[in-house]
């Protein structure tokens, strides 16, 4: 009976009001607790509901109830069976059932389609098949999609269990106690209670025992009491083994677990056609459901693609997520659909105000289970099974964006090692948290943990009291604060590239501590956190973001500021507008700072504000007033002891001389600039003055030499996430293997640069342009017009790895090419 309710996807409560019944009295009735037994009327008045809702479709199904309940076929008149809701059940057999029939297998069939998650499949059915299996827990947060994933591989296994895979849902089950009945009901082993006969886990291990069969308990997180009744089960029955779906680890002994993540999701940066994200599953999925709820006509096209990525990349790929996301496509675009997300009015908009203005919460799915008919019930489902305790650090975890560590969090929550290790611990146990693997973490020895997206969205919601959440985001600020002024010395020394990739990994929770910043119209803070940003920024090519940041930080109060932070944010955001090629903006910042510093006194920003200004001239093209600032830096670095800084400018003005014809002296300072980099082991430093080195050697005719330092400034851009430098050496090697392998390489290569620089909102430098322009040119000659540019287009469409797979290609034909050349000569 219960089944047959809950296929329905009717709940209890209606029943026992049809029967006026308490739902508690009809409980006891239907499972024969404390004597209470339906009478006559009632099984009546039971099956008659159920063929009413379309639970039960034919007279068979009516006649095996009436059997259970030691009732016969008669109990109805011959009048009752012709009349309504009777009348419309099917005569699927004339067979009249005298005792219970146990099913041979037994699972539902889905009403959708299913995106395969082949890997995932085929890792269930090799543990499954394993001897020393006998309890496997696919454990995964609400909506992952462990129920379809747990229905998909149940076919392939049907002839590793001779006796029976039976599908047990718990999902309506409230009591933990009733799970034997559940799944007695599942095998069709009810039959008659009596109070002096075995229990009901009694009948099920006297049946189990006898043959190889799986049981499958999907949803058991609710019912954690009822997992010593599968222990005491596997122990009774060797031949049974049992798959559970869970939210939560059982911790039973024995029991093999296997997380099961969100849908492999696609980097929306790294897009290139539709065709080639077809198959990819969270798109696969978003698609169909797209097609199903209405819009039949929905296909993914090259206008769509990216915010179709976005949306899933938004939402983890979770699935249930995405379906809800997708079902809201009958009446708006990917695009609507990917802004009401972002809820993006503005890079400031509160935090809190973005994450419950969108309905994406209030989608709702009719003819599912009802904790997963949207988004909200599903996460409060999973709210509800935490204690108070674990519910609080939950909510207060959601201040923290991206990863955090287990540091951050015992400053932000403001609790015990001891008891935030252990409440992390059940988190991660409920899946409402994930362990999350960094670059780094294995060598501190310190986990990093990290909510979905939409978990933390949910976590924010569960704020009630506005002054406790101020106070931790404040606590937070505080803490990344101080972890970015321990950071930042390093990004001023060889250690750059380790500094750059710490900040990476906190970069979302840095970001957030600025928004809150400049949020509060702090603008001490604020320009705190952008002086150490700044760089950072810089170095991951996000020229535009930083000036957003920059900006409105620097729009804030600043009479409260330290001197040195101004002047340092100003320097800041100089730097990021030559990458824009704002040189103009660029000095006038660099001046600013350079007043500031000098008022101040301090000459190791004095310095720097002295080599921007020069910088932005020399970029310009203005490489006489430029070589005055740097010759003013050189002695400063001297007095300072600044080798970095010094190998910079010595390179800047080995480049200058480059660019204006005087090459006598060039190669000596730019060698003397490589030397000071390697001793020092300056990487990115190193590669920017290897790339004036092979212009040097292109100039002077020496195309085989130019190619070796052009590799290795290739290796490090690439090891570094320098973009701007990859773009910048793919750019002259295009000019390099132009003069030796012809064209076309030429066109790929400079194609792939221009459009890599456009995608980082960059470009060529200004005082380069004339030269490259006059290679480029050169080149183009040797080729039809109709060549160069399908080439030219084909180079376009490069991602940066082909781009630079053939560079390496191309590079080491010409070597070898050369050098034989040379041979035979």
């Amino acid at each position: 009976i219960t089944g047959a309710r809950r296929r329905a996807g009717r709940q209890q409560q209606e029943l026992a009001e049809i029967l006026g019944l308490d739902s508690h009295v009809l409980s006891r009735k239907l499972h024969g607790r404390s004597g209470a037994q339906l009478v006559h009327r009632e099984v009546k008045q039971i099956i008659q509901t159920l063929a009413a809702w379309d639970a039960i479709t034919t007279q068979e199904e009516a006649i095996e109830l009436l059997i259970l309940m030691d009732l016969k076929k008669e109990s109805f008149t011959s009048q009752e069976w012709e009349a309504e809701p009777l009348k419309h059940l099917e005569i699927a057999s004339p067979l009249i059932l005298s005792e219970t029939t146990i099913r041979q297998h037994f699972w539902p069939v889905p009403l959708t389609s299913y995106i395969s998650r082949q890997e995932l499949e085929e890792r269930i059915i090799e543990r499954l098949r394993m001897s020393g299996v006998r309890l496997l827990t696919l454990l995964g947060t609400g909506g992952v999609g462990k129920t379809r994933l747990s229905l998909a591989v149940l076919p392939s296994l049907a002839s590793d269990f001779p006796d029976g895979i039976f599908f047990v849902s718990l999902d309506g089950l409230q009591d933990a106690e009733l799970v034997p009945d559940a799944i007695a009901e599942t095998l069709n082993l009810t039959g008659p209670y009596t109070k002096d006969g075995p229990s009901m886990e009694e009948r099920l291990s006297i049946f189990l025992r006898s043959g190889q069969r799986l049981l499958v308990l999907d949803s058991f997180e609710h019912l954690i009491e009822a997992r010593t009744l599968a222990a005491r089960l596997l122990s009774a029955c060797p031949q049974v083994k049992i798959l559970v779906t869970s939210q939560r680890v059982l911790d039973v002994y024995g029991e093999h677990l296997l997380h099961i993540p969100p849908l492999d999701i696609v980097d929306p940066a790294h897009l290139y056609d539709a065709g080639s994200l077809e198959q990819n599953p969270a798109i696969r999925l978003f698609v169909e459901r797209a097609c199903t709820t209405g819009n039949s006509a929905f296909t993914l096209d090259q206008q769509n693609m990216t915010a179709i990525a976005h949306i899933c990349l938004h939402l983890d790929g979770l699935p249930l997520a995405i379906e809800l996301a997708a079902a809201r496509c009958r009446l708006i675009s990917p695009q609507m659909l990917l802004d009401q997300l972002r809820n993006q009015n503005g890079l400031l908009q509160k935090e809190e105000q973005r994450i419950t203005s969108h309905s994406l919460w209030r989608q709702e799915f009719h003819g599912t289970t009802e904790r997963q008919r949207t988004m909200q019930r599903t996460l409060d489902w999973s709210y509800h099974l935490l204690s108070k305790p674990l519910q609080h650090i939950f909510t207060q975890l959601s201040v923290f964006a991206g990863c955090w560590s287990l540091e951050a969090a015992r400053y932000v929550c403001e609790s015990s090692e001891e008891d935030l290790r252990t409440s992390l611990e059940e988190l991660v146990n409920q899946s409402l948290l994930l362990l999350h693997t960094v670059a780094g973490a294995a060598t501190t020895h310190e986990p990093h943990f990290v909510f979905l997206k939409i978990i933390r969205e949910y976590a924010l919601t569960r704020w009630m009291d506005h002054s406790a959440y101020e106070a931790a985001r404040k606590r937070h600020v505080f803490y990344y604060l101080s972890l970015a002024r321990r950071i930042e010395p390093q990004l001023w020394s060889k250690e750059r590239s380790e500094a750059v990739r710490q900040l990476t990994r906190e970069h979302e929770n840095l970001h957030a501590a600025l928004h809150w910043s400049i949020e509060h119209e702090d603008g001490t803070l604020a320009q705190q956190f952008c002086a150490v940003l700044g760089i950072y920024w810089e170095a991951r090519n996000q020229f535009i973001e930083g000036r957003r940041w920059l900006d409105a930080a620097l729009s804030l109060n600043k009479d409260s500021t330290p001197l040195t932070v101004h002047a340092t944010c100003l320097l800041m955001a100089s730097r990021l507008a030559i990458w824009e090629m704002s040189y103009q903006r660029s000095r006038g910042y660099a001046q600013q700072a350079l007043t500031l510093y000098e008022r101040a006194h301090n000459d190791v920003g004095r310095e720097r504000a002295l080599f921007q200004i020069g910088d932005a001239w020399h970029l310009e093209g203005e490489h006489r007033t430029a070589i005055g600032y740097f010759e003013e830096c050189l002695t400063l670095q001297r007095r300072l002891g600044e080798q970095r800084d010094y190998a910079f400018t010595l390179g800047r003005l080995g480049a200058i001389s480059l660019l204006s014809g005087d090459t006598a002296h060039v190669e000596a300072k730019l060698r003397e600039a490589v030397a000071i980099f390697r001793g020092d082991g300056e990487l990115s430093g190193l590669g920017v003055i290897l790339n004036y080195l092979s212009m040097l050697l292109l100039f002077q005719g020496r195309l085989s030499e130019a190619l070796p330092p052009l590799r290795e400034s290739l290796e490090i851009a690439q090891a570094e996430g320098y973009h701007y430098n990859l773009a910048t050496t793919l750019t002259i090697f295009g000019c390099v293997l132009g003069n030796i392998a012809g064209p076309e390489a030429t066109a790929h290569l400079c194609g792939a640069a221009e459009m890599h620089f456009q995608q980082i909102g960059s470009s060529f430098p200004k005082g380069y342009q004339p030269i490259y322009r006059w290679y480029l040119t050169g080149i183009q000659a040797q080729a039809d017009v109709h060549d160069w540019d399908r080439w030219w287009q084909e180079g376009r469409r490069l991602s940066m790895p082909q781009a630079i797979s053939l560079a390496y290609q191309e590079s080491m034909r010409a070597h070898f090419a050369t050098h034989g050349c040379a041979s035979k000569s």
